[in-house]
């Protein structure tokens, strides 16, 4: 139980240095996606010191998604590999040596809906299958 306690206390601190002065204002953003992945089963929200992390489950790496706070709002980018959603909301990422391939930036609760949840799960499927792939 102390455990729990103390790890709680590191993502709160974590967090809050990610949110300092004028990014402070996309916390409550953050807050309302953070419920929203919530609903997705098999996905967890770890701290670092730069960004926040999705992952599977008890498994750090790979990574599903990652979210950095930028002045602008958040930016998320996902790892869907070769097989990407299409919407005009998704950008790819030109970077070679990069896992992830699609970004977006939210800055507005109303882009906080169903379909990122569907990219998620996508993203979660593609670091499963790829996981099997390699085996």
């Amino acid at each position: 139980m102390a455990a729990a306690i103390d790890q709680a206390k590191h993502f709160e601190k974590a967090l809050s240095s990610l949110f300092k002065g004028k990014k402070a204002k996309w916390l409550p953003l953050f807050s309302r996606l953070a419920a929203r992945l919530s609903r997705v089963p098999g996905i967890e929200l770890h701290v670092t010191r730069a960004t926040i992390t999705l992952n599977r489950s008890k498994k750090r790496v790979p990574a599903i998604a990652v979210i950095r706070v930028i002045p602008e709002g958040l930016k998320m980018n996902f790892a869907f590999g070769k097989r990407a959603s299409r919407s005009v909301r998704l950008l790819p990422i030109t970077r070679k040596n990069s896992r992830m391939t699609h970004q977006i930036l939210i800055s507005e609760l109303k882009e906080i809906d169903d379909e990122i949840l569907l990219w998620i799960q996508a993203a979660l499927h593609q670091v499963r299958t790829a996981k099997r792939r390699s085996i």
